[in-house]
């Protein structure tokens, strides 16, 4: 159960806080380095600003893999060791487990979009991974661990 609960507060520390900092600056003659643009956002906050600039469809596929599915997935293991008894259970757990690879979906577009950040003009653009990610990894491993040993249990 505590393995549960850590793995809820790194989901939730992942969500809400920043993922990505992106700065562009420019050298311009008499003001020096300018910063054009500079955003820091978390998972949440990008998929609000999909949303805004109407990139619905994969701000809805960010929402269902980075914040529907991994919920669902944590909060469905806390009932499950809540409530052992409950008939559905193996096949709760056989089915977290074949959907639990969509957790890295947010790793993955974070680092896709590094890669692109850095084989563009380095001189202009600046990307640095914020706390959020470490959040959301830490809670991808929780996550898979938690259900491992839930399984474990339930197999024994």
């Amino acid at each position: 159960m505590i393995l549960s609960i850590a793995t809820m507060i790194s989901l939730v520390f992942g969500l809400i806080n920043p993922v990505l900092m992106v700065t562009i600056h420019k050298e311009v003659e008499y003001f020096g380095d300018v910063i054009l643009s500079f955003e820091s956002k978390g998972i949440l906050d990008a998929i609000v600003k999909l949303f805004s600039t109407g990139e619905s469809i994969i701000a809805i596929v960010i929402l269902l893999f980075s914040v529907i599915l991994p919920l669902t997935k944590t909060l469905t293991l806390v009932l499950i060791l809540l409530f052992p008894s409950f008939k559905a259970s193996h096949k709760v757990l056989n089915f977290l487990k074949h959907i639990g690879k969509w957790s890295m979906i947010d790793v993955f577009v974070v680092s896709t979009f590094l890669v692109f950040l850095a084989s563009n003009n380095g001189e202009i653009t600046h990307a640095k991974i914020e706390n959020g990610l470490y959040f959301f990894l830490i809670y991808v491993f929780l996550s898979t661990i938690t259900s491992i040993k839930i399984q474990k249990l339930f197999n024994t």
